[in-house]
């Protein structure tokens, strides 16, 4: 996802979350949800991926604990 989408989605998700909070309905907090999980998919995804690159650039510099923090990081595991 681009830079600008992502920011419509977040624009949307809040929108969505400030009808919900007014109106307090189902209809509204079931989109309000599905919105966050969009939100929260693309964070992880993005997350993954500057993991993954701290991990190659602490390899190329020879760090080997660096990488594996970041490598334990990306999979989910606190080192």
């Amino acid at each position: 996802m681009k830079p600008r989408e992502f920011y419509e989605l977040v624009v949307k998700m809040r929108q969505a979350q400030r009808v919900y909070f007014k109106n307090r309905k189902t209809t509204d907090l079931i989109e309000s949800k599905r919105l966050e999980g969009f939100v929260d998919a693309e964070i992880d995804r993005v997350q993954k991926i500057l993991d993954a690159r701290a991990a190659a650039e602490a390899l190329r510099q020879g760090n080997t604990m660096k990488a594996a923090a970041a490598i334990a990081k990306h999979f989910g595991v606190n080192v």
